[in-house]
């Protein structure tokens, strides 16, 4: 019996050996989200010639168009008269947008922090039409101009002397102190 005693003894002691934590070992390394900067100011939506799908999200189909959502950067769109070949018309550049809708020759997105409606009679131009804040939980201090980090990851916090936070790039951070709540 003394003999498992002693054996139980040694085991838990090699057990807690094991969750010892030094200052200088304490390394975490986890997949969460760095920001990517830009020297100028972002902001304005604005439509540009047609660009590579990178990260493409929701496909909407709006009468003879398709708009494919590039994650956090705008909307593709696309001449769908042909479904076989559909072509590349331009991209609503809109910083921030994830989501969109359209009714009415209205095009809703989401712009940064704000719900933005669009007119897009034809879509040679883009006219903004209303904008009102939507209030994300999860800037918890950032100002409405920084597209927020995904929620439920961590994320490098934001140095603003590195220029304006134009998106995110997924990575694998160590120790980050910054949270974005689901």
């Amino acid at each position: 019996m003394k003999t498992l005693s002693m054996c139980g003894l040694f085991a838990l002691l090699l057990a807690l050996n094991g969750c010892r934590h030094d200052d200088d070992n304490n390394l975490e390394n986890v997949r969460g989200y760095r920001p990517r900067y830009s020297q100028e100011a972002v902001g304005h939506i604005v439509m540009q010639e047609p660009r590579a799908l990178q990260r493409p999200g929701k496909i909407y189909r709006y009468g003879d168009y398709l708009l494919i959502n590039e994650y956090n950067a705008g909307i593709h769109v696309f001449d769908n008269n042909k479904p076989e070949a559909p072509a590349p018309i331009g991209f609503i550049l809109i910083p921030g947008n994830r989501e969109l809708a359209v009714a009415q020759d209205i095009l809703y997105v989401n712009h940064l922090d704000n719900l933005t409606a669009l007119r897009i009679d034809d879509f040679n131009t883009v006219v903004q039409v209303s904008s009102r804040p939507l209030g994300s939980p999860y800037y918890s201090g950032l100002t409405s101009d920084i597209p927020p980090p995904p929620r439920g990851y961590h994320f490098e916090c934001i140095d603003p002397m590195q220029g304006y936070v134009i998106g995110w790039e997924a990575t694998t951070l160590h120790n980050p102190s910054c949270y974005a709540p689901k």
